[in-house]
């Protein structure tokens, strides 16, 4: 049957005819249908969360000066968001960016180099365990120590925290690159730098992704415990502490709560780029 046989048959079909033809071409697919439960189920666990949390405070189970309550959260984020954070998120900030772009180029270009050439795996295969398998936390009164207080302290504990992950990920990316590319490459003379960056890296593009979105999480831990510790004058990690120490639970909330919002953010930015990199990844 030719499509403009079928094409005839549907316009004649009782329960397709007086319908739009939007409606008859387009119908949710099973990937639709499951991406839009996805987010009503996610939705509705969250909104379950903040009831159950607003409930608690409200009703005596759990002390609201010590846990707080969505709503009191609520009233103090306008502060957050119109000066109460100030320098302290520029300084955070931009420790974490320096720290998480440093940490997926060079982690990616070591990745690609240990999955592809077997002396430097073996040479770099106790040191990229020994990091990522060690606490993060151990690290950073070593850097404090060397580097002492301020920014560089911070973006080198967020490096360290961020790097490995992207080893481990694009290391395994790398040993999945198709040979029938790599011999292309060398056919038309492609080889060296060259060929990482035009072969090797793109299609190893979902493995930097993934290790970025373990990385950041790492990054952000080792910027904030390090203004924690007093590895800086300003800093979200800073200011945590001197909630804390202040019983401001409404406030300390709110800022842990944008924090979070922020990553979330930035994981979703990268889900969206992982997402488009798999249709034409070779």
């Amino acid at each position: 049957m030719s499509p403009t046989e079928a094409a005839g048959l549907a316009a004649r079909d009782p329960e397709v005819q007086g319908r739009p033809a939007a409606a008859v071409r387009r119908r949710p697919g099973p990937r639709q249908l499951t991406s839009t439960a996805r987010r009503l189920v996610g939705a509705a666990s969250i909104l379950l969360f903040l009831v159950s949390w607003e409930l608690a405070g409200r009703l005596g189970a759990v002390n609201p000066r010590t846990v707080s309550s969505p709503s009191a959260v609520a009233r103090e984020l306008p502060w957050l968001v119109t000066g109460g954070l100030g320098q302290d998120y520029r300084v955070t900030a931009l420790a974490v960016a320096v720290a998480f772009v440093g940490s997926l180029v060079v982690g990616s270009f070591l990745g690609v180099a240990s999955g592809r050439h077997a002396p430097t795996r073996w040479g770099m295969d106790p040191i990229v365990t020994l990091g990522y398998t060690t606490p993060l936390v151990a690290f950073v009164p070593i850097v404090v120590l060397f580097l002492g207080l301020g920014v560089p302290a911070k973006i080198v504990a967020g490096f360290v925290g961020g790097v490995f992950p992207v080893i481990v990920n694009v290391e395994a990316g790398a040993r999945t690159v198709d040979p029938v590319l790599l011999r292309a490459a060398r056919s038309f003379g492609v080889t060296g730098l060259r060929r990482v960056c035009t072969v090797l890296l793109p299609s190893t593009a979902p493995f930097v992704l993934v290790g970025a979105r373990i990385a950041l999480g790492r990054v952000l831990i080792g910027v904030i415990i390090t203004e924690m510790i007093g590895g800086s004058q300003y800093g979200v990690g800073l200011l945590l502490i001197r909630l804390g120490q202040g019983f401001q639970a409404d406030r300390l909330m709110a800022l842990v709560l944008l924090v979070g919002l922020a990553g979330t953010t930035v994981i979703g930015i990268i889900r969206r780029l992982e997402a488009r990199i798999l249709r034409w990844r070779p």
